[in-house]
């Protein structure tokens, strides 16, 4: 049975005072697995790229780019893979307007592109 640790609990009591209303903690949470999704599917390329990690930057826009040209990502995972990268950054630097204009339109359309992007986003290397 799942316990949660003391830093969990903490977090979550932070969370949920911090969310004020629902619909402010669905959005925090699209916002949190926006971040989430962004990484794990970074680690993954990284991975499938890995013998270029050394040329590869650090900065995520750029490190994209990189593969695009380098690595020959296909363009609709490149794409698809920037599109997250700007949900990410709405999220982590908590540009609410952003988050408004550029974010997904709600759950489906974040599942849709990540469940996309978990496949591969349209061919080539996939980041599974």
């Amino acid at each position: 049975s799942y316990v949660p640790s003391a830093p969990s609990l903490l977090v979550r009591k932070l969370g949920s005072a911090a969310a004020a209303t629902d619909g402010a903690a669905k959005v925090r949470g699209l916002q949190r697995k926006s971040s989430d999704a962004f990484d794990a599917l970074v680690r993954r390329l990284d991975a499938v790229y890995a013998p270029h990690r050394a040329r590869a930057p650090s900065e995520f826009k750029v490190r994209l780019d990189f593969w695009r040209g380098a690595c020959a990502m296909p363009e609709r995972l490149h794409a698809e893979m920037h599109t997250l990268r700007v949900w990410r950054n709405a999220a982590e630097h908590h540009d609410a307007e952003r988050w408004a204009r550029d974010g997904p339109s709600g759950e489906d359309e974040f599942v849709r592109l990540v469940e996309r992007l978990r496949g591969g986003g349209g061919g080539g290397a996939a980041p599974r």
